[in-house]
Formats: C-alpha cells, structure tokens, sequence
C-alpha cells in the first residue's frame, strides 16, 4: 500500500517542516556572513566546474541564490530549500510515518541533530553532498529492487551530482557499492 504525503502524519511531517524553513529563512536573512560562505561566495563569481578544494556545486547554489537575492540572504536561499530536500529524503527512506505521533517524533530527531540544522541556513559543500547523498541512498534502494534504466539514469545522476558536492562523495558511493555487493 502507498502513503500519501499528505496524509495524517505526512501533514505534521510538512507542516513541522515548512515552520522550520521560515525560522531557518530569517536566520539566513539576519545573520552575518561566517568567513567560509564569503570564500564561497567568491567561487561564486565565476563559476567553474572545479576549484582548487572544492566542486562546483556549493558555487552554483550560492550563484543561484544570488541571482535572486543580492545580500546574505541570497547566499544562503537554496541551503535553507536544501534542507527541505534533504529532509524529505529522510522521510522517504524511514517508510513515510503514516501516523502523527510517528511523524512528530522523527521531525523532532531530525531537529535534535545540530548538523542538520547549522546545515539548515550556514552555506557550506557539505550542504549539497548531504543533500545528494540522502536521495543517493533512496534511489540505491529503489535500484536494487527494480534495476530499471530509470533507476539507473537517475543514480548516475545522484553520483555525479554526489561528486560535484564535494569530493568526499566518492567515499559514500564506493561504501554504498560496498556495503552491496561486497
């Protein structure tokens, strides 16, 4: 049987979600720069697939938000709508809680992580390879239950995605494989 993302449990899941992707929009907006977005954001200025220690990826969400929002809070737009991304990848792999009680709790450990929530507004590589490598593990699962071609274009494009983040990425792809086929 499918859940519906909208059910019961799924509405706590994304009403509890949109609640904390406002707080962590006005933490975007009002906080200072930490030294390592300004350094980002200087890659931001002129894009390119690579830089001397990091991929292009950090760079192109900083560019993106940028494009719209010409302050702090344009640096950090899509790490606060990378969140809700990854969030939701988490969500899918723990089966979609069905009931609220269910839904609460896991909101309330996905909140308890600081990782996740200094990742929620601070734009950092670690932010799209977090990202990437949630909905990586996603879609491995889905692949391993239907090899489809589907399935195998949208894993190719999570690892390279994965790669592009940060280089660390090859680490998580290889320990996945591992883990798998090892």
């Amino acid at each position: 049987m499918i859940k519906s993302p909208f059910s019961t449990g799924g509405q706590v899941f994304w009403w509890l979600t949109f609640g904390l992707v406002l707080l962590n929009f006005l933490q975007a907006g009002f906080t200072d720069l930490d030294p390592d977005e300004a350094y980002y954001w200087v890659y931001a200025q002129d894009l390119a697939f690579g830089y001397f220690d990091h991929p292009l990826a950090v760079a192109l969400l900083i560019s993106i938000g940028s494009t719209l929002f010409d302050n702090e809070f344009g640096v950090r737009f899509m790490t606060v709508l990378f969140q809700v991304l990854t969030f939701s990848g988490m969500w899918v792999l723990v089966g979609k809680p069905s009931e609220k009680k269910e839904s609460g709790l896991f909101f309330l450990l996905l909140a308890a992580m600081p990782m996740l929530q200094v990742y929620g507004f601070i734009t950092t590589p670690d932010v799209p390879l977090l990202a990437c490598a949630v909905w990586y593990l996603v879609w491995f699962v889905r692949f391993v239950d239907n090899p489809s071609w589907r399935n195998t274009l949208i894993l190719a494009f999570l690892m390279a995605a994965l790669l592009y983040s940060k280089y660390h990425g090859v680490v998580w792809i290889g320990l996945i494989g591992l883990s798998h086929f090892g």
